[in-house]
């Protein structure tokens, strides 16, 4: 009977963020809003799997990475006076990219790939629809990708026993995997 009733919370929540998405097809600046969209529908995406999945132990995680996150990012926007493409001072580092990608970065290592790769995907078009609409440059994007990606590795643990990383330096890059037994 629960798993019933959270299949349905999980159900409304998809139709009503799909609802959301239809409305904004009908806007001029379509990948700016779908940005803005996902920015919420990323880490409510993930919180309701690990709700499905009956995972407090992840949810504590994804609530403390996204507010490490959120945290991180405002302190910066608030400290750094960096002026971006729109005349933004407050554009450095980007929040909706900081927070799309701790989103993904969390079901990446809690869930694994089957989970984190379509959420990289959407954490990935978000960033691009901040620099596509002259929110911020790439270095801000980045930056704030990389803030949600490193707070979100930090208190993620897997929960299957395995955990897929990633690490990149100017003349290297390499894929690494944890296991815990």
């Amino acid at each position: 009977m629960v798993k019933i009733i959270r299949m349905k919370q999980l159900t409304m929540s998809l139709l009503v963020a799909l609802s959301t998405l239809m409305n904004y097809a009908n806007s001029k600046d379509v990948n700016s809003n779908i940005g803005n969209t996902l920015m919420f529908l990323l880490p409510t995406s993930a919180a309701a799997i690990a709700v499905y999945k009956e995972d407090e132990g992840g949810l504590w995680q994804l609530g403390a990475s996204e507010l490490t996150t959120a945290g991180v990012t405002y302190g910066l926007k608030y400290s750094v006076n960096h002026t971006g493409p729109n005349g933004d001072s407050r554009s450095f580092p980007s929040g909706h990219a900081a927070i799309t990608f701790s989103a993904a970065q969390f079901l990446q290592d809690r869930y694994g790939l089957e989970y984190g790769l379509p959420a990289y995907l959407l954490a990935g078009y978000t960033a691009y629809s901040r620099v596509d609409g002259h929110y911020h440059y790439w270095s801000e994007v980045i930056t704030g990708a990389a803030i949600g990606v490193i707070s979100s590795h930090f208190f993620t643990e897997p929960l299957n026993n395995y955990k897929l990383g990633f690490t990149a330096a100017p003349k290297s890059a390499s894929i690494n995997i944890r296991t815990i037994w």
